[in-house]
């Protein structure tokens, strides 16, 4: 009966002190109240932002993106968008690039990210994406497969390239509609 006790007592103490262990981690990772810009270089731009902790489309994430590098650069351009997306169309992370055409200059953004770091990358020739097109939860539907998912340009056309293990498809990104 001592036994039995001690094991549920034992029991009692893992959980308790699990649920207490979760519950700071989820806390130190919720971000603060206070929105403000620190160092403010291309190598380290701090925004705040709504801490995204479950997988996202890539429109969820776009604005938080354009928050950062806008901070920053506030002519630059979005030319390509790329995760690792589930079967929903959904990913942890995405990671956007941008163009500044004045300053010959790229830019990646990943969200999220409650510290965005954007990452001064060497500039190529890229075609702005339109301001419209299917999320990446429309484009992995589209196609039936998951795996590695780039929206760019492909001539005038905004496109989202689904590489699956076995698979590759591809989206126009303006209708929806699957290409091949």
């Amino acid at each position: 009966m001592i036994m039995r006790n001690l094991h549920i007592v034992t029991a009692l103490i893992v959980v308790v002190g699990l649920a207490l262990f979760l519950a700071g981690c989820v806390n130190s990772l919720a971000p603060s109240t206070e929105n403000q810009t620190q160092n403010a270089t291309p190598e380290n731009v701090t925004v705040e932002e709504e801490l995204i902790v479950s997988p996202f489309s890539a429109k969820d994430g776009l604005n938080n993106a354009t928050s950062a590098i806008t901070t920053l650069y506030a002519n630059s351009t979005l030319v390509q968008v790329f995760g690792e997306c589930d079967p929903s169309g959904k990913s942890m992370q995405w990671q956007y690039s941008f163009n500044l055409k004045s300053a010959m200059t790229g830019y990646d953004v990943s969200v999220p990210n409650p510290e965005h770091r954007t990452r001064n990358t060497k500039f190529t020739v890229r075609r702005s994406l339109p301001n419209q097109w299917v999320d990446s939860s429309a484009a992995v539907s589209a196609c039936g497969i998951s795996g590695e998912c780039t929206l760019e340009m492909n001539g005038d056309s905004p496109v989202w390239i689904i590489i699956s293990d076995t698979q590759t498809c591809t989206v126009n990104a303006t209708s929806g509609a699957k290409l091949n």
